[in-house]
Parts: structure tokens; C-alpha cells; sequence
């Protein structure tokens, strides 16, 4: 308990969004879960003039299994930029913070469009505090 943990969203080097809190609670491990995702697969050409085939709509299953589930007491901070306005969005109460590491399998179930081949399943592992990625700080 008492960890620090953080996390930044850049974008074009700008720091627009950062969550920073501590960590005051162990919550119980939620079961493993499992989402029905859809998703664009595709691949710009080195010239940056289309694409090296045609996109691909992609139907994958993913399981994620989550370890540790801790809540967090924090801040949200949010910075101007250009190119994402966020800090114009009034943040009236914080509901929520958890750090959350994880890993998750997915696995293709079909491609819907044509020209589509075979994938392997891909293994994602994270960590993360709402939605952004996390550092977490040395024991204080």
C-alpha cells in the first residue's frame, strides 16, 4: 500500500492528460473475461500512399485475466493542446481510479473482408490506470 503510480497520454510530445495517485486498497482479483472485438487490420505502404493490401475487418475474441486490482486516491490533470482540447473538459468529480496489470490472449474468430489470411494468437500484456499506461514509483 501507499505506492505511487502514475500515468501520461502524449501526443505530438505534448503531455495533454496525467492521472497520479497512491495506492490505498488491494481489491479482489475480478475473474478472467472475455470481449467480442471487431477491428481494421491493415498496413500503410513506406511511400505513405494507401495501404499494402486491402484493410481487412477483423472479429477476434480476447481473454483477459487481471492481477493486482488495487484503488487508487489520485488526480486527473489535464493540459491544453492544439491537437486534443481536453483541457476545456470541466472534470466535476473523480468517480474512480484503479491500477490494474494484466494480460490478455486474443484470438481471430474471422475476417470478414476479403484477401484475408490467417493469424496466429497474439499475447498482450500491460499495465494500466484507467485508460492510460502506468508507471508505478517506489515505495514511499
Amino acid at each position: 500500500m501507499g505506492d505511487g503510480v502514475g500515468a501520461t497520454i502524449v501526443r505530438g510530445g505534448i503531455a495533454y492528460a496525467e492521472l497520479r495517485g497512491r495506492v490505498v486498497e488491494t481489491l479482489p482479483v475480478p475473474p478472467p473475461c472475455e470481449t467480442l472485438d471487431f477491428y481494421f487490420k491493415f498496413m500503410i505502404l513506406p511511400d505513405d500512399k494507401g495501404f499494402d493490401q486491402d484493410p481487412v475487418l477483423v472479429h477476434c475474441r480476447r481473454t483477459y485475466d487481471v492481477s493486482p486490482w488495487e484503488r487508487v486516491e489520485g488526480e486527473v490533470i489535464l493540459r491544453d493542446s492544439a491537437i486534443d482540447p481536453i483541457v476545456d473538459i470541466r472534470v466535476r468529480r473523480l468517480v474512480r481510479l484503479h491500477y490494474v496489470e494484466f494480460e490478455s490472449v486474443q484470438v481471430p474468430r474471422s475476417s470478414i473482408a476479403s484477401r484475408a489470411t490467417g493469424s496466429l494468437p497474439s499475447c498482450i500484456s500491460g499495465t494500466a490506470i484507467s485508460s492510460g499506461i502506468v508507471e508505478r514509483g517506489p515505495k514511499s
